[in-house]
This record gives structure tokens, sequence and C-alpha cells, in this order.
């Protein structure tokens, strides 16, 4: 039988460069000669001169030469190292512009927060959208405006347990994430009241984040007899994944003994996909 107790408290909460001389003959031979001989000797002189003149410019000309060659050389070296000083730097400007680039992308990243449950407050009608049920006892629904409790927002509630015998009530939807979710939460308002006594556990309550063929992804919330509340408490819970375009189920199970119930209240929920777009 389904019963209602009093609420009991407890609280819950949640970056980066040689001249010769010739003699011989008469006087006026002599003269001649030593005319001839000075003349030639002069020519010869003159010939020296200028093959000296011409050798030195040669070799002045062979020097400007070697000059021009080392200095060709040199601007060339010259160009060779500007040419991978250009390389260098503009190696480097393309690897800055292409972190720039990344850095802006992230940065340009528009955050937002979807809200992802359908009829998240259970107040829709007909009573029940967007929840597969399955009660105990079909004649109690899980989302009800039975007695028990004030709703947190009306008209209705989700209600599991409250069974004084051996009792499973449970409860999902199913969710598509969005792909880009960097963040799920879920938040809401949660109720336990029990006339269990001690501190051992009978009466138990799951919030499990499941994959549609109802393997388990995460425990999210592990409430029982022991975890009695004064009323509605606000919990905000973050999920160790955010399944990014993955669809998940958020459940709900309750499990109850032989006696003395335990009753698990929810209402005002939120499945919230922080999303980057």
């Amino acid at each position: 039988m389904r019963v209602v107790r009093p609420l009991v408290a407890s609280w819950l909460a949640v970056a980066a460069c040689a001249s010769g001389t010739e003699s011989g003959g008469d006087s006026v031979d002599a003269s001649a000669g030593v005319d001839a001989a000075i003349e030639t000797d002069a020519a010869a002189t003159d010939a020296a001169a200028t093959d000296a003149a011409a050798t030195d410019a040669t070799e002045t000309d062979a020097a400007a030469t070697d000059a021009a060659v080392t200095d060709a050389a040199a601007t060339d070296a010259a160009a060779t190292d500007a040419a991978a000083t250009d390389a260098t730097v503009t190696d480097a400007m393309v690897t800055d512009a292409m972190v720039t680039d990344a850095m802006v992308i992230d940065a340009g990243c528009t955050t937002m927060v979807l809200q992802r449950l359908t009829n998240p407050a259970f107040d829709l009608t007909p009573m029940g959208t967007g929840w597969v049920q399955t009660p105990f006892n079909a004649a109690y629904p899980i989302i009800t405006d039975q007695d028990g409790l004030a709703e947190h927002t009306a008209p209705y509630k989700a209600w599991l347990g409250g069974w004084d015998e051996p009792a499973t009530d449970a409860m999902y939807q199913d969710i598509a994430i969005p792909a880009g979710t960097t963040q799920l939460t879920l938040r809401g308002q949660y109720a336990v009241s029990t006339s269990e006594t001690g501190t051992s556990v009978y009466d138990t309550c799951n919030v499990e984040l499941r994959n549609t063929s109802g393997g388990l992804l995460q425990s999210v919330m592990a409430l029982s007899n022991r975890t009695t509340t004064t009323g509605w408490t606000a919990f905000q819970l973050t999920f160790s994944s955010p399944h990014a375009g993955q669809t998940v189920r958020l459940h709900f199970r309750s499990s109850s003994d032989i006696s003395l119930a335990t009753a698990f209240f929810f209402d005002s929920l939120a499945l919230d996909a922080t999303v980057c777009q």
C-alpha cells in the first residue's frame, strides 16, 4: 500500500660577409755611338718604363678585377645571407600567423546553455508528457498530483516509492545531446520522507544516466531512507562526460522493502547542455 508520511530533516547539497753602355771607334764614332747608345738606352728605358707601366696597369687591373670579384662574392654572400634571413623571418611569420588564427577560432566560440528535457517540471498536459513511466501499481502513476507533498511547481510532481511492501517504481526520458556540448548538468528539486528508523538502508532511489539500451553510463544521485529532507531541496550535478552528439537516458528508479514506506519526490528539473558553437 502507498503510504503518506511526514518529512524528516536531512540535507543534501552540489584554462620565438738594366741599362747598359757601349764603347769603341774614333771620337766622332764614339760620340755618335754614345749618342746612339744614349738614345737606345733611353728608348729601352722608355720601353721598360712603358712595360712597367703596362705591367702596373695590368696588376692594377688585376687587383681591381680581384677586388671586383671579391666585392661580387661578398655581395653574393650578403645576398645569400639576406635570402636566408628573409626565409627565416618568413617562416617565423607564417608559424605565428597559424597560431594566432587557431587562438582566434577558439576565442570566437559562442557558448550557449540549452535545457534539453521535455516537460522538466512535469506540469504539461496530458499528465506525464515526455516521460516513460513504469509504476508499481498502475493506479498510482509516478507523475501525479496526489497528496503527500505539495508540488514545487503546480500542478504535478514525480513521486517514486512510498510503498510499505516490496515494490519498484521507474521513469525515464531519452534526450539528444547537441554536438559541441562541453558540459552536461542536471538540476532541480527533490525531497525524501520516510517512516523508517535507525541507521540501516531499507528503501532507495537512484538517479542515473544510461544509454538507450539501458546500460549504465553514470550514477548521478543515490537517495535512501537515510537521506531525508525537511521539504524541497535544490540540487545541481555535473556529469563526468558531456556525451556530445549522443542520445542518453535520464533514469529514475526506486526500490522499497517489506515495511515502513519511504517516498522520493522530484520537481522543477532541468538538463542543461553547455554548447560551444
